[in-house]
């Protein structure tokens, strides 16, 4: 049985959760201990005190290792959020002293908001030149553990499993058209009006995992008659594509906004195609029980009104 809050209060150490995420993480004590920077025993013994005080089991020991239990997985997020707001707090700090406004962390769809989101940055310099914007890249389920970490402030991007989230607020700003790339001088380039099932006898660069563009993607193949060709090579990088794309007879989808600036600048084709609006939206996701600071606030409004501004862009 969980202990009073009182006790734990009085007991429960910071060193007590990073114990606890750690062990989560690696599941193994020795590897742990390296990493924590203290001997196996000691930390054997920081683990007991630990499940003594909560009064219940975190680990099964096994042969090669530990396996978390359910009361284990039901508090180390938690102990994640903790550790992660005492993070943010020193960045606060260090922001005090350098006489800034402190730091905003996104993580960001940048495939999807590579001329929505460098606007953004640029209205809330103007706003408030002393704050930081760090913008962190990687994959939908990587940046929803920072979110819930407190790590991050902000997701911004596509976001296909972000409906129905727990303490999530899912801010939708607007739709998003993608279009189909290729080469300057590619063959699909010579027809006035490609159709789906020629998109489909080219080789394809398609996104990696699961995300929405690829759901897109094979929606679209599928109710064209086939399935998504393949080529090999999955990958995110708008550049690295880009790269790809210009020596070989590959395709790709870009966001419109994206693809007709490299489209205008000579270094890729947009293929005349209408590609049907399978592809979602740009939205927002913070957590609905943190506390806003008023710098949170001031980079909502920006995005609410540069949205407004740009949408259209990406529809057109």
């Amino acid at each position: 049985m969980l202990r009073e809050d009182w006790y734990l209060r009085d007991r429960l150490k910071l060193r007590h959760l990073q114990i606890l995420v750690t062990l989560a993480s690696v599941r193994n004590l020795s590897q742990a201990a390296r990493l924590l920077h203290t001997t196996q025993p000691a930390l054997s013994k920081a683990l007991g005190e630990l499940e003594k005080m909560l009064g219940v089991s975190l680990f099964e020991r096994l042969p090669k290792g530990l396996a978390p239990t359910a009361h284990c997985l039901g508090i180390v997020e938690r102990a994640r959020e903790v550790l992660g707001s005492l993070g943010r707090m020193r960045e606060d700090l260090d922001a005090v002293d350098a006489g800034a406004d402190g730091v905003i962390n996104v993580g960001a769809n940048t495939s999807a908001t590579a001329l929505l989101l460098p606007h953004i940055i640029l209205r809330i310099k103007s706003l408030l030149p002393g704050v930081t914007v760090r913008v962190h890249d990687g994959a939908f389920e990587d940046l929803m553990a920072g979110l819930r970490a407190n790590r991050l402030d902000f997701l911004l991007g596509r976001f296909h499993a972000a409906e129905h989230l727990d303490n999530v607020e899912n801010i939708g700003l607007f739709n998003i058209r993608m279009v189909a790339v290729c080469a300057n001088g590619h063959p699909i380039l010579k027809r006035r009006r490609a159709t789906l099932a020629q998109l489909a006898q080219w080789p394809w660069i398609l996104p990696p995992g699961d995300g929405i563009t690829r759901r897109g993607l094979e929606l679209i193949f599928m109710e064209a008659g086939g399935a998504p060709p393949r080529f090999g090579v999955e990958c995110a990088s708008v550049l690295a594509n880009m790269v790809i794309m210009q020596n070989s007879r590959a395709l790709a989808v870009a966001a419109l906004p994206t693809a007709t600036l490299f489209a205008s600048s000579g270094q890729l084709s947009i293929v005349p195609v209408t590609l049907p609006p399978v592809f979602g939206r740009i939205s927002l996701l913070h957590l609905r029980d943190r506390a806003l600071h008023a710098r949170d606030k001031l980079f909502m409004d920006c995005v609410q009104n540069v949205s407004a501004q740009l949408g259209e862009s990406y529809l057109k």
